[in-house]
């Protein structure tokens, strides 16, 4: 088996947010994983065959594996909602917001979800929700 299909590339991890980063990892271990088994299994050594205890912890290991993916999945689709919950709240709110090292104060107009981002519109600009430092 050509072990080197199996590699994730590097170059790919640094462009990725964090939230892609552990996706992708978990796609990746889970996919490796397969090609693993259907390797073992496909081509059993004579001299040592798989025991089927083995063969059971690794199809249990596949399912909480499975079952982390999902778990990461809502988490991340919970997290989304929390921050556009938190920017929908500040709408008609003053805030402060760090644009860059200056301070910048207004009123926030409007909440925008872009690239899965939460981006606040005040003033008629937009900063991430991040970037606000005080609100009353």
């Amino acid at each position: 088996m050509d072990v080197s299909t199996l590699m994730v590339p590097a170059a790919s991890a640094g462009t990725a947010s964090t939230a892609e980063a552990t996706s992708s990892l978990f796609r990746w271990s889970k996919d490796t994983f397969l090609k693993i088994l259907v390797a073992q299994l496909s081509h059993p050594d004579p001299f040592s065959p798989p025991k089927p205890e083995n063969i059971i912890a690794e199809m249990s290991n596949l399912a909480l594996l499975e079952q982390m993916m999902r778990l990461t999945s809502s988490l991340d689709s919970f997290s989304r909602w929390l921050e556009l919950g938190q920017g929908a709240s500040l709408v008609g709110k003053k805030v402060t917001v760090d644009a860059g090292g200056s301070a910048v104060t207004g009123t926030v107009e409007k909440v925008r979800l872009e690239d899965g981002k939460i981006r606040l519109v005040v003033d008629g600009q937009e900063y991430p929700l991040a970037a606000v430092k005080e609100v009353w």
